[in-house]
């Protein structure tokens, strides 16, 4: 069970850790993106929904963010089952909850949630 934590944590994966950390709780990444400015981004690509992991982006060496999705099972805030759902009902919960939200084509921004949809 992925348990969202705004600004703290997704499951044992916690804000500032380091790639070690991170690769001694849910393993050894299937790809690497780099980016800009000591920026990049880990990957874990999986067979089942079970088997992938969040995205796991860093600036120099501590995580920055979490990306999960549709796919990976079991992801929980506040105890709505966020892809158990559809996305339009989640949204919409959000929507009426935050008070901070940005939308952007298929992308919504929750600033007081520290989630991106």
């Amino acid at each position: 069970m992925w348990i969202i934590k705004p600004y703290k944590s997704v499951g044992q994966l916690e804000f500032n850790m380091s790639p070690q950390n991170i690769e001694e709780l849910i393993g050894a990444p299937s790809d690497i993106r780099r980016g800009i400015s000591h920026v990049f981004t880990e990957f874990r690509f999986g067979e089942t929904a079970e088997e992938i992991k969040p995205s796991v982006q860093y600036r120099s060496g501590k995580v920055t963010s979490f990306e999960l999705y549709d796919s990976i099972a079991d992801v929980e805030l506040n105890g709505f089952r966020i892809f158990e759902n559809k996305k339009r009902i989640v949204n919409k919960w959000f929507t009426q909850n935050s008070t901070n939200y940005a939308e952007n084509e298929d992308t919504y921004v929750f600033l007081d949630f520290g989630i991106a949809m």
